[in-house]
């Protein structure tokens, strides 16, 4: 029998809109500018070396030398101002990204550790953590080449429309950042709660290397405790049943990494 071929159904492709003319690519989120990572730079330097020089009655070669970690962050600022968002220069990359945090690197090993020891604490150390961060991450923004971004067309699936996503309870998230910051006392506070002089009392002539060791071992517990338990903490669910072997594994691995907290705790009051 003959087909009617213009009565059957047949997938038609819908035709292509154009593009206009006058309308530009989209592209990703423009870097900081080289004002911002001059000061983000400076207030690394500042939070991580300048206040050694101003805690401590220093030489003026020690703070010659120190001040020599600001030259690459200033050249790297201005090859970074003078060249074009499309075109970053490799100069300014390796000014920014290597050359000025092995300087500063340097300038820290600058005097003693009791120096040191006795210009910082364990908020201003995370203050200058905090710096360091903010301006790799501003540099890193910075250096990297701007890619194009095609436009995107997205529909929500049958599945998700007229639905939301469950909220997961308040008391996961409460569980959630109480094991964020208990790890991150471990790693960070408990370190550093020591001054150099109960570091020498506790460990002697290896008064470094020991306090190199705990907060090896600090780190290493508080990665572990997050690493073994906040995962299944956020996969969690309201009514999901956890068996009696599950938990009391659990329990024993929390039992023993609280054993060596306290064992890391004793080591460093003696």
């Amino acid at each position: 029998m003959a087909q009617n071929h213009n009565t059957q159904d047949t997938l038609t492709q819908a035709p292509a809109k154009a593009v206009p003319e006058g309308s530009l690519p989209l592209r990703a989120a423009s870097s900081p500018s080289s004002p911002a990572l001059l000061g983000l730079g400076a207030n690394a330097w500042l939070t991580c070396v300048g206040w050694v020089l101003i805690s401590n009655d220093v030489s003026v070669w020690h703070t010659s030398a120190a001040s020599f970690a600001l030259v690459p962050l200033c050249l790297g600022a201005l090859l970074h101002a003078r060249t074009a968002p499309n075109a970053r220069s490799d100069s300014a990359r390796w000014l920014l990204l290597c050359v000025f945090p092995v300087s500063l690197a340097a300038a820290l090993c600058l005097g003693s550790e009791a120096m040191r020891e006795s210009a910082h604490n364990a908020l201003s150390m995370l203050l200058a953590a905090a710096s360091l961060l903010a301006y790799g991450a501003a540099a890193l923004q910075a250096c990297r080449t701007p890619l194009a971004m095609l436009p995107t067309r997205s529909q929500a699936r049958r599945s998700d429309r007229g639905g939301s996503a469950p909220r997961e309870p308040i008391t996961l998230r409460a569980a959630a950042w109480l094991l964020w910051i208990g790890a991150f006392a471990i790693a960070l506070v408990a370190p550093l709660s020591s001054d150099y002089a109960t570091l020498q009392l506790a460990w002697g002539e290896a008064a470094d290397a020991g306090a190199a060791f705990t907060a090896v071992v600090a780190g290493g517990i508080g990665v572990s405790l997050i690493g073994m338990e906040l995962g299944p903490l956020l996969k969690a669910r309201r009514g999901r049943h956890v068996s009696t072997r599950t938990r009391r594994n659990r329990i024993a691995v929390m039992l023993f990494l609280t054993l060596c907290g306290g064992l890391m705790y004793l080591g460093l009051l003696r």
